[in-house]
């Protein structure tokens, strides 16, 4: 390979969210970081390259659209995914739970009703009830392999409920499922039927194994592209979210214009020079560096997913399609969520996500973050390893 996934890059003081906030976070800052969706790979060179160019100039001022903006995201998502937005769909902001978060303001008011798939996301609760919507749910259905979306029960939920806007997470966080279009297509065609706009978060878009293939939603059709509004970023894809870039695709005009209105009441459409330099280097020079990562961690899952069904048979791990998570379910260890959270984060010295925090179906799973060189994925699962043996041993 050209790129050294192996390197072991030292984060700390940094003010890394990932490394630092062990001891807040989990009581214990020994604890190997498997949590937060944020890599432990250095980003590609031609992003380090512009971000070096770009600070050498020693200005900073306020930023615009740099020429080719439009085209290089297009570019994009044409040669990764097979689709291609018109250059005027394309808003900026500054990511994409903000984007969200901006959405839900424009197209709804306080008290409607907004329909997630739980287990899902978690901020998609927060910044919903934080503006005084209230959550509907249709849960996913777990066969002990796969997660799918289950049509009756959305049926039943639309009829009873009537929310106003579905939030669709694509590829899905935090279980791995990458939605088939045969699978996309008759959700999608009962939010029309209904009238809910849509909003699809693919931030884990460019995250997908080599045996699955990401569909847009707004590639469903033209009817389904002018009826939602979907969120790409270059942040999962690079590991730079820090640098605060991202991409709302609105096809509608009027629903552009209203999205457009109440970032700018809000004061959040201003691009910062990294993040533009960060997302046109990455789309536009990032590809085969991608490439490689996906490999490596193709075989970092394939590792993970052997170790636990050869060595931790007491924790089922999720084979995902896309992202670079895995969930755990972690039920036949008989742990209510609070023992579970301590067995993880005290006795193994792991930081994983709770899974309850991902609200209906949680439960008894954590999510393992495994974008990290393999020595310190190997740590973690020995540590997983050895303290499953001594409790079942005690």
């Amino acid at each position: 390979m050209k790129y050294n996934f192996d390197e072991l890059v030292d984060r700390r003081g940094t003010d890394a969210i990932k490394w630092e906030m062990l001891g807040p976070h989990f009581g214990n800052p020994d604890a190997i970081p498997m949590w937060v969706a944020d890599m432990d790979f250095l980003t590609a060179p031609a992003i380090q390259e512009a971000l070096q160019a770009r600070a050498r100039h020693g200005i900073f001022g306020y930023t615009a659209r740099p020429a080719g903006y439009e085209d290089v995201i297009r570019r994009w998502l044409y040669g990764r995914h097979g689709w291609q937005p018109e250059g005027e769909w394309l808003v900026h902001a500054n990511g994409v739970v903000q984007g969200i978060a901006i959405a839900i303001a424009a197209y709804t008011d306080p008290g409607d009703e907004i329909l997630v798939f739980p287990p899902v996301y978690h901020p998609f609760f927060g910044v919903t009830e934080g503006q005084r919507r209230r959550i509907v749910e249709s849960p996913l259905v777990f066969d002990g392999t796969r997660y799918r979306m289950d049509l009756d029960n959305l049926r039943t939920v639309l009829a009873e409920h009537h929310p106003k806007l579905a939030i669709l997470c694509n590829p899905h966080n935090p279980v791995g499922t990458v939605w088939t279009e045969e699978e996309l297509r008759p959700v999608a065609e009962l939010l029309l039927q209904e009238g809910v706009y849509v909003l699809s978060d693919e931030i884990h878009s460019d995250l997908v194994y080599p045996e699955y293939h990401h569909v847009p939603y707004p590639s469903l059709g033209p009817d389904f592209a002018a009826h939602s509004a979907t969120f790409y970023a270059p942040s999962k894809t690079f590991g730079i979210a820090g640098l605060r870039a991202s991409v709302a695709v609105i096809a509608d005009e009027e629903r552009r214009t209203q999205y457009l209105a109440v970032q700018s009441a809000f004061g959040a459409g201003h691009m910062t020079a990294f993040g533009m330099a960060a997302l046109m280097a990455g789309y536009g020079h990032g590809a085969p560096w991608l490439d490689e990562l996906i490999a490596y961690i193709s075989g970092t899952r394939d590792l993970v997913m052997n170790t636990f069904r050869e060595e931790i048979p007491r924790i089922h791990a999720v084979r995902p399609e896309g992202t670079y998570m895995i969930w755990l379910d972690c039920r036949e260890l008989g742990l209510d969520n609070e023992a579970l959270a301590h067995f993880m984060y005290q006795e193994a010295g792991v930081a994983l996500n709770d899974g309850s925090g991902f609200g209906t179906g949680g439960s008894g799973f954590m999510r393992m973050n495994m974008a990290m060189p393999r020595a310190l994925v190997t740590k973690g699962l020995d540590r997983i390893k050895n303290a499953v043996a001594a409790r079942t041993h005690a």
